[in-house]
């Protein structure tokens, strides 16, 4: 009996041989791990923003009023400046004031000389009472010499004005005028080599610029 047993006790070598083969078939195939994600935000710091193309603001250069020396340009230039100085509509408009009750006043004035002066022509029927009243030559070249000067130091307080508040063509810096020399020697003008505008004006040519822009100012201005 004991050899019938021992005969059948399996192999210990074929014993673990089988343990290994049921346990490679038994385990499962290996599955592929794949990286998780984060549910959570990424940081606004941590965000990637693209890079917009940087533009370069090109600013116009400013032009200083005393330069100017041709009509387009101060055009430009005093539309500019009335829309950006609030006070310059109610300066303008006590000015042309001013200048008409200045004007009123020596017209009126210059007639009664006149009159005055008339009185002096022996006529009939002058009375003698009307001789004290009498305007020689002399009263009435007096009394132009006051009007003139009158009305050159209001043109001159005018031009000052104008001048502060920035308006074209009103103290133009010398280097831009021509002298009456230049002027008189058939002197060819200079222009800006990109532009047809003038780099030198003559005082004729200024003042008719002048003359414009009161012209347009009065326009635009006249209560």
């Amino acid at each position: 009996m004991a050899d019938q047993n021992a005969g059948q006790v399996p192999d210990l070598a074929s014993v673990l041989a089988n343990l290994a083969s049921l346990a490679i078939q038994q385990q499962p195939p290996p599955v592929a791990v794949m990286p998780t994600q984060d549910p959570r935000p990424v940081p606004l710091h941590r965000r990637s923003t693209p890079q917009m193309p940087q533009m370069t603001a090109t600013r116009t250069p400013v032009i200083d009023p005393a330069t100017i020396i041709d009509w387009p340009q101060g055009l430009r230039c005093v539309s500019k400046i009335a829309a950006r100085n609030p006070n310059f509509k109610t300066v303008l408009q006590k000015m042309i004031t001013d200048q008409d009750k200045h004007e009123l006043e020596w017209y009126h004035n210059c007639p009664m000389m006149i009159s005055r002066f008339q009185l002096t022509i022996p006529r009939f029927g002058m009375r003698k009472s009307l001789e004290a009243q009498r305007a020689t030559p002399e009263e009435l070249e007096a009394y132009d010499m006051k009007v003139w000067r009158a009305s050159r130091q209001m043109v001159d307080a005018m031009t000052a004005q104008l001048k502060n508040l920035g308006v074209p063509f009103f103290g133009v810096v010398p280097e831009k005028i021509m002298s009456a020399e230049e002027a008189s020697s058939g002197q060819l003008r200079s222009y800006q080599p990109t532009s047809s505008r003038p780099t030198r004006i003559t005082e004729e040519e200024l003042l008719a610029l002048q003359r414009k822009m009161l012209e347009y100012l009065e326009d635009m201005y006249r209560g």
